[in-house]
């Protein structure tokens, strides 16, 4: 019996596997599934798990007419292990490479757990990559809301208030106080 798992892999609605490939990034054999016509969305999974684990999202993306790429994001699953020892690091020139070997200009990007915080930086360090941001229980966010969740979120009156006058100032006040608190 072998002590690796085996890989359930990801299928269309009809049952049929998807097309999946190994391809270098960044000098990592990265594994991905890349199938369908139409705007891109890019799965990144949480610690541990694999792109399998959005086997139950793809079927219904692909049918609504989106390219999908589920990855198994490095050291997990099926790609290899990175040399750096910092991953968020290695991801924040990762992700833009990956984009450009995939020919993505720019892309619908949803992460769970793990996969949401690196979303995040990836959102935060080069925004022109993220049409939209998913999060799905993103990690690193701790157990209670940071100040600027409350100024995103609105929950304040002075804070809707602060949202609600147009300011060219905002969107990168906004995205400097989360690239702070995700350093720290």
């Amino acid at each position: 019996m072998s002590r690796r798992p085996r890989h359930p892999g990801l299928h269309d609605a009809r049952g049929t596997e998807l097309p999946h490939r190994l391809i270098d990034v960044r000098g990592v054999p990265t594994f991905l599934y890349d199938a369908g016509e139409g705007p891109p969305i890019v799965l990144i999974h949480g610690y541990g798990d694999t792109a399998d684990g959005w086997r139950r999202v793809v079927p219904g993306l692909l049918a609504a007419g989106h390219r999908v790429i589920a990855l198994d994001v490095p050291p997990f699953g099926r790609s290899a292990d990175p040399d750096e020892r910092r991953l968020l690091d290695f991801y924040k020139d990762f992700f833009p490479e990956l984009f450009e070997r995939l020919e993505i200009e720019n892309a619908t990007v949803i992460g769970h757990s793990l996969g949401g915080a690196i979303t995040l930086h990836v959102a935060l360090e080069r925004p022109e990559l993220v049409n939209r941001l998913g999060l799905v229980a993103p990690a690193g966010l701790g157990k209670a809301p940071p100040w600027w969740w409350h100024l995103l979120a609105g929950y304040e009156p002075f804070w809707r208030t602060a949202l609600a006058i147009p300011s060219p100032l905002s969107p990168l006040i906004i995205r400097q106080g989360m690239k702070r608190f995700l350093d720290w």
